[in-house]
């Protein structure tokens, strides 16, 4: 006498209520990062941007690819130093602010160079013990 066989799961208890909601990782790279090979990460040292929400040990992501727009935060080259700046520009003035002070340049934006438009601020709602210092780090 011959028999079919087939294979059949059988559960115990009830399923788990998670299972209807399964979904793949979460990447902050593939939200955040538009262009990898251009993108950067300080770690944010200073209290000027304290009113803005941004504070030491803030990681700072930075895209060398994008052009600066009214009201960004840049990072600029300004006399041999990478600096935090928010970038405005009023008809022939741009300023380049804190939130506390602001330096004045003419249309022809010399004295800084832009590094990069900052795109994304991590922050950390604990304490940061470790803090040390600026790290750099390239995709």
């Amino acid at each position: 006498m011959s028999q079919k066989t087939r294979k059949v799961n059988v559960h115990r208890g009830f399923p788990s209520p998670s299972r209807d909601f399964k979904t793949d990782c979460l990447s902050l790279d593939d939200i955040f990062v538009k262009h990898p090979s251009s993108t950067f990460y300080f770690r944010f040292v200073g209290g000027g941007f304290k009113k803005s929400g941004i504070t030491s040990g803030d990681i700072l992501m930075i895209d060398r690819s994008l052009d600066m727009l009214n009201n960004d935060l840049i990072i600029v080259e300004l006399d041999g130093e990478l600096l935090l700046r928010r970038y405005n520009k009023n008809m022939d003035l741009i300023t380049l602010s804190t939130d506390y002070d602001y330096i004045k340049r003419g249309v022809g934006l010399e004295g800084f160079v832009l590094w990069g438009v900052v795109t994304v601020v991590v922050k950390s709602l604990r304490y940061y013990r470790d803090f040390k210092g600026i790290y750099v780090c390239n995709n």
